[in-house]
């Protein structure tokens, strides 16, 4: 569960790190668990909604704006991926 708080504060102490980091693979992690809210709030599992909620947005979203912070992507991926990401869970 803490994963994605470490890897942001490893790739903040060291943005080296962060230049081997597909942009692509954190879009489909915050996709993929973004895509699960639904379904656990359907089943009203709150542990199941939790976990999805945690890693959409610190795992998928927040090493997003890590990469935008550090001028890795470029302002029109991280715009589209803010966008989808709110539109999704409005």
């Amino acid at each position: 569960m803490w994963m994605p708080v470490s890897q942001m504060w490893t790739n903040y102490l060291n943005p080296e790190n962060m230049k081997g980091l597909s942009a692509f693979s954190m879009l489909l992690a915050m996709l993929g668990n973004g895509l699960m809210l639904p379904r656990a709030l359907l089943i009203r599992d709150f542990m199941w909604f939790t976990g999805s909620v945690w890693a959409t947005l610190f795992y998928g979203y927040g090493n997003i704006a890590c990469l935008y912070f550090l001028n890795i992507i470029s302002k029109e991926f991280f715009l589209s991926a803010t966008v989808g990401l709110i539109s999704w869970i409005g």
